[in-house]
């Protein structure tokens, strides 16, 4: 069986946050799986309803030359602090297993549409900002990542309320951020 490999980078800080994880996985692989679901997950069963999961799984990891291929490039575009690791992954994987982008908590950036991204394949980083520090002290916002937020306009529009947070945040450096998230939940002083 071919092995395969989770990609990843530590950068001492991303989005106002110390030491955030991204998880690089392949974006939408189209392809035939790189190894065979039966062989990649244990005990795996197609007909079981949550087996899209553990394909997902799979799916999003990467062979060694697209790996290898990444990394390279993380390391001429993302130089400096940032630490940048392949490692291979124990297969076969359990068949409860879910892919990052199953995980409703993650957020997601596109590597793909970075400038001068040229990898023949697309890649997407998966991070949680949720345990991390805030690099200026306040409180984690990230926590409200998974509840939505109506903006009333013409259209309206829906956003995070950890968008809406770390924008305010942004916007006003003296504000704490029990006082953003009262300024989002209605409780304007």
């Amino acid at each position: 069986m071919q092995d395969l490999f989770d990609v990843h980078t530590v950068t001492p800080e991303f989005s106002g946050h110390r030491n955030v994880c991204f998880f690089w996985c392949w974006a939408d692989r189209r392809e035939k799986p790189t190894v065979p679901y039966s062989e990649a997950i244990y005990d795996y069963d197609p007909l079981d309803g949550y087996a899209g999961y553990a394909q997902e799984a799979v799916d999003e990891l990467l062979r060694l030359d697209e790996a290898m291929a990444l990394k390279a490039w993380l390391d001429r575009v993302y130089r400096g602090d940032n630490k940048h690791t392949i490692k291979k992954v124990d297969l076969p994987m359990p068949s409860n297993v879910f892919g990052q982008a199953a995980l409703p908590w993650k957020d997601s950036y596109p590597l793909y549409k970075e400038p001068g991204y040229d990898l023949p394949f697309k890649v997407i980083g998966y991070f949680d900002l949720c345990d991390h520090e805030r690099v200026d002290s306040r409180t984690n916002v990230a926590e409200w990542n998974s509840k939505l937020l109506l903006i009333p306009g013409d259209p309206p529009s829906v956003v995070r309320v950890r968008e809406e947070l770390e924008r305010l945040l942004a916007e006003h450096p003296d504000w704490t951020s029990e006082r953003a998230l009262a300024h989002v939940l209605g409780e304007r002083n």
